[in-house]
């Protein structure tokens, strides 16, 4: 799991905050700076990339389920090509970049739950 990032000029999850993380992706760090675009506190957060080399739109909602036993997390993704070069790319490797990505995500989505267990 890449280090955890840190608010921008101390700010914290509302809308027009930003947020930096150093994501490692392959052999790369790259910085990458979010900025929520909508907050409703403790029930969603949507965040978008202002800077950094992968352009993506994330949502996040938090939903109690039985009788507030359980917590469902939803996260939505929607990434997007920084230039032409990257469409290209894409539509000659998609096919590995999936399968790498889907890998990477099980594996934050497994750190996630066991972030929450500890709680």
């Amino acid at each position: 799991m890449d280090e955890p990032g840190s608010w921008l000029g101390g700010g914290g999850p509302s809308v027009g905050s930003r947020y930096r993380i150093d994501y490692k992706y392959g052999r790369r760090t790259n910085e990458i700076v979010f900025e929520v675009k909508a907050a409703v506190s403790g029930r969603s957060y949507v965040v978008d990339t202002v800077e950094g080399p992968y352009p993506i739109l994330i949502g996040y909602g938090f939903e109690e389920l039985n009788d507030g036993t359980t917590t469902e997390l939803k996260i939505i993704m929607n990434d997007r090509s920084n230039s032409t070069f990257t469409t290209v790319l894409f539509l000659f490797t998609g096919w590995f970049a999936g399968w790498f990505m889907k890998r990477r995500l099980r594996s934050e989505l497994q750190d996630i739950k066991r972030e929450i267990e500890k709680r």
